[in-house]
């Protein structure tokens, strides 16, 4: 169910021209602070609205991240941390697609890109 939330967030991102790179310890953080039993996909989608997107949106917003670069997602302690990285492509899997690591795997979905009107 994390996989799927997070493809959705992903696939946000790289409309937008962003890449976004999810450590495995980032997505383990999620679920457990997404976890509750009783209402499932509701709690975990609140937690990533809460922990990822809006603190990802105001340093945008901010101008921490501009479009084309990567944004490392990774676990600190009870939070999360987002660093940028130059878009290397020859690193990434597709250009202007999304980078997700797994392990030592990469999963990268094919998600169209889309340009805003300007």
């Amino acid at each position: 169910m994390v996989e799927i939330q997070l493809q959705y967030v992903s696939a946000l991102l790289a409309e937008r021209g962003y890449h976004l790179v999810i450590s495995p310890e980032a997505r383990a953080y999620l679920a457990e602070i997404g976890y509750d039993a009783d209402y499932s996909a509701r709690s975990l989608k609140r937690a990533i609205q809460r922990e990822l997107q809006d603190p990802l949106a105001v340093k945008i917003l901010g101008g921490e991240f501009h479009e084309g670069e990567a944004i490392h997602v990774d676990r600190r302690k009870k939070r999360l941390e987002f660093t940028s990285m130059a878009s290397d492509k020859s690193q990434l899997l597709k250009p202007g697609g999304i980078e997700m690591r797994l392990g030592n795997n990469r999963l990268s979905p094919k998600w169209p890109r889309y340009k805003l009107p300007s």
